[in-house]
């Protein structure tokens, strides 16, 4: 579909020559329109018409004008979506597109940086339809072959970009990825890095990672990952198409970053800005090719950018489905449950994603103030009581949630309960009376 880029409600504005290739195509439906409609068998008069018909659609065929337009993903038709890309309708300009300054396509214009054609809108791998953007980047006698492609995104403050990642070869060092650009600077990226290379790291084990990458002026800086336990190693996953989920916060400095829906990053503070301006906002998406440690090698399918969370591709049109819960511990109706436990459990949605501020827990009858971590496709609850249960005691947990579908999907209450460890400390023997 075409990629473009969402101005004021549902408008959308596209380049000229997007305009163009849009009417053409329209003018030839129009003209197989007229045709099929004489497909009627009782209009046929002759083999020599029906040889006719049959020698315009082949006609048709050799041309690859389209009979039937792939079907976009349900969600590009929000009003919070700002460009969708799956790179399967229409034809690049060139074969190798995208390449220094190569001609704008879908709204995408290529920079001018790469020295060579390694890329293209490719059909040897794909998450959805039957293209996929191939990039390769490779440091080679101070050239840049990947190069970078960028797309404007008006002016959020907010920004989620989803999409779909194959990483084919895994380089070293200094290998971009993703950028947003905010009106201030070149300041936001998801970069690949070799943990040997660069620290700090959490559970570092000389794996290649991706992580949130701050380029505002000299306050360059990376982390790549904010939780204990080893980041997601691309190295053991290649050739494998893994979701990416990036959320930046332009004048609050947070980003959060999941993969395949593991939270890698939370809120993560960096300095985005170099004005630090509160009312500073992305303006542009870029797609990289530059690189400095190694070759690197791939495919980026099914993008998505909204001001609002995305939420994995799916294929249905309306999210009609309510969050479950689902991980309860301790487990609906435990008994001889420890006085100190803590009360936790996954609240998880399969389209649009759970609304974090509509889940309230209750414990016996008291509302409570939950921690909540993840991402809308499954957040963990988790609550630890001030004080210990008593023994024996029945406690009583409810919780409430909602989707982010409009209007939203409202889980029926989840009530449940689990009994607390009897006391079987025997009680203390009565002290001894003396007797004068």
């Amino acid at each position: 579909m075409l990629a473009i880029t969402r101005t004021s409600g549902t408008q959308y504005k596209a380049s000229k020559q997007d305009k163009v290739k849009f009417e053409k195509i329209k003018g030839e439906e129009r003209e197989e329109s007229m045709i099929i409609s004489q497909l009627n068998p009782l209009k046929f008069k002759s083999r020599r018409f029906c040889a006719f018909i049959l020698l315009s659609f082949a006609f048709l065929f050799l041309l690859e004008v389209p009979f039937f337009a792939v079907a976009a993903e349900p969600v590009c038709s929000r009003s919070d979506v700002l460009i969708c890309e799956d790179w399967d309708s229409d034809t690049p300009p060139a074969e190798n597109w995208p390449y220094k300054n190569a001609a704008k396509w879908h709204g995408w214009t290529p920079g001018d940086t790469a020295m060579s054609t390694l890329n293209a809108v490719t059909t040897a791998q794909k998450h959805s339809g039957t293209r996929s953007l191939k990039i390769q980047n490779t440091f080679t006698n101070n050239e840049y072959p990947g190069g970078d492609i960028y797309i404007s995104t008006g002016t959020p403050t907010t920004i989620y970009v989803r999409f779909y990642l194959m990483v084919a070869t895994a380089g070293g060092f200094g290998s971009h990825l993703v950028f947003i650009n905010t009106a201030s600077a070149a300041s936001c990226a998801l970069d690949f890095d070799d943990c040997q290379a660069t620290s700090p790291y959490v559970g570092c084990d000389g794996g290649w990672y991706l992580g949130a990458a701050s380029y505002a002026g000299d306050n360059e800086s990376k982390s790549y990952n904010q939780r204990s336990g080893s980041p997601f190693n691309w190295r053991n996953h290649l050739n494998e198409w893994h979701l990416v989920e990036w959320m930046v916060d332009v004048p609050g400095g947070n980003t959060s970053l999941w993969i395949d829906e593991v939270p890698q990053l939370t809120n993560y503070h960096k300095v985005w800005s170099l004005s630090d301006d509160e009312n500073d906002y992305a303006h542009t998406v870029i797609i990289s090719g530059w690189g400095l440690g190694g070759a690197s090698t791939y495919y980026i399918d099914d993008i998505v950018v909204s001001t609002s969370y995305i939420g994995p591709r799916r294929e249905s049109e309306v999210d009609t489905s309510a969050p479950t819960t689902s991980g309860h511990s301790p487990a609906k109706n435990a008994t001889g449950v420890p006085a100190n436990t803590n009360i936790s459990l996954h609240v998880l949605d399969s389209g649009d994603g759970v609304n974090r501020s509509s889940i309230v827990m209750t414990v016996n009858g008291q509302t409570v103030t939950p921690t909540i971590t993840g991402s809308p496709a499954d957040y963990t609850v988790s609550y630890d009581p001030p004080v210990d249960f008593s023994p024996g005691q029945t406690v009583t947990v409810t919780l409430d949630a909602s989707d982010l579908h409009n209007p939203p999907n409202v889980m029926p209450k989840e009530s449940y309960s689990f009994t607390v460890a009897a006391d079987t400390k025997p009680p203390a023997a009565p002290k001894s009376l003396r007797v004068n």
